[in-house]
């Protein structure tokens, strides 16, 4: 069924986009809240532009981003451009839409705005963007079953995963584990310990808390002739390493078991592990993070659980 959406086209700056005022009384201190929305971006002769979240050059690579503008003055405050949502999934050439996300806490600007608007922006200012599908609402993140956000990629993007990497690294989704399932895939590894990482949400860290890890795992390496590529647990040389899922301040927490899976499920290892949370973690921006395989190897990852088990 045919839908519509909103395009922006003569934009003459990279901070030309669509824009809507918002009324800041509907916010409130101290609540988390998520943004998101989808998005296209096409030339001057109407061809898809897929752009490229994962290097900050000011071509046609760049893609859009969620802003506000606050205007606090008046009552007091200040002003700023808080960013607010970065893209998740810059789209594909099957499928050109994109996807932008975030979750943020509006600062005082915000609150206490004389002025507040809301901006999608900064794409090649050649370009064309329509967006569809925008929405802000409150967040409130449940712990009990899975304190891993955006675990299994079924959304068909990497919101709330970091690249531990540089300019060469990229995220991007693939094919998961079984039937018609997402991954997360992470390319252009030149270090053992780039990879991905997911800051843990602060209501889910309580001392004393001890939690099961999980995950599978595939990797694969551009030239080799093998469909995917087979680590060795047993081996102390880096080229033949096993990845691992790290935790901050505590190193190793889960590490590859057995043998990977055999067709048709193309050569997904199995990651396990626990750990316990102390003292030292709360409110120090604790994080968990898969690395540690061979340089140059692709991570394919998926079904990523960490719970409490006791």
């Amino acid at each position: 069924e045919p839908t519509t959406a909103l395009r922006a086209y003569n934009r003459h700056y990279q901070w030309y986009g669509p824009t809507q005022y918002l009324n800041p009384h509907d916010f409130v201190s101290g609540q988390e809240y998520e943004v998101s929305f989808q998005y296209k971006l096409t030339d001057s002769d109407g061809n898809n532009v897929i752009c490229d979240p994962n290097n900050g050059r000011w071509g046609y690579e760049r893609c859009p981003v969620a802003r506000f503008y606050a205007d606090a003055r008046p009552n007091g405050g200040g002003v700023g451009y808080p960013h607010i949502g970065s893209t998740v999934s810059p789209g594909t050439s099957e499928n050109a839409w994109g996807v932008v996300h975030g979750v943020f806490t509006p600062g005082s600007d915000v609150i206490n705005a004389y002025k507040l608007y809301f901006y999608a922006e900064y794409p090649h200012p050649d370009l064309d963007m329509t967006i569809d599908n925008v929405a802000i609402s409150p967040y409130n993140f449940n712990c009990t079953n899975n304190i891993i956000q955006n675990s299994d990629f079924e959304q068909g993007h990497f919101a709330f995963w970091e690249k531990a990497g540089d300019h060469r690294t990229s995220l991007s989704i693939t094919k998961g584990y079984g039937t018609d399932s997402n991954a997360l895939k992470v390319s252009g590894r030149h270090y053992y310990d780039w990879g991905v990482y997911q800051y843990i949400h602060d209501s889910c860290l309580v001392a004393g808390d001890i939690f099961k890890v999980s995950a599978r795992l595939k990797m694969i390496k551009e030239g080799d002739t093998n469909p995917w590529w087979l680590c060795n647990i047993e081996s102390t040389n880096r080229d033949e390493y096993c990845p691992s899922i790290t935790a901050k301040d505590h190193g190793v927490v889960a590490s590859v078991v057995g043998t990977p899976t055999p067709e048709p499920e193309d050569g997904w290892y199995e990651l396990s592990g626990t750990f316990q949370m102390y003292e030292r973690d709360l409110h120090q921006d604790f994080y968990l993070k898969i690395e540690r395989a061979p340089i140059g190897v692709d991570l394919i990852i998926d079904d990523v659980e960490v719970k409490k088990i006791s």
